[in-house]
């Protein structure tokens, strides 16, 4: 049994130390969910490394990410805006359907045009 399992199974025990004012028990917010829990771990950030410390990885890698490819501008509109996708032409659901209805329009009178 690992020190996180011990932990979490016994979050009752070390709530109590906390209260009666041990030293070596903390009371931390999980930097992820914000669920409270009491460790006496120094370093512990995440109620759970295996759910939440690789969500909060993968969380900042992706915005990591997202800031480096830097503001793009709408195909529609001509907004800047920070993508999600790095293939992202569009502001929003919006813009994407205005430039699919324009696009088309424009199709459709060429071939009748024709």
């Amino acid at each position: 049994m690992t020190t996180e399992q011990w932990e979490r199974e016994n979050q009752d025990t070390l709530m109590e130390y906390f209260i009666d004012g041990d030293p070596s028990v903390r009371r931390i917010q999980c930097e992820y969910c914000r669920k409270v829990i009491y460790t006496q771990t120094r370093n512990r950030k995440y109620c759970s490394f295996q759910t939440c410390g690789h969500k909060m990885l993968n969380l900042r890698k992706s915005l990591k990410k997202r800031a480096e490819r830097g503001t793009y501008t709408c195909a529609c509109c001509g907004k800047q805006f920070l993508p999600i996708r790095a293939d992202a032409r569009y502001c929003s659901n919006a813009c994407r359907q205005k430039d699919y209805r324009h696009r088309k329009t424009a199709a459709r009178t060429s071939l009748l045009g024709t």
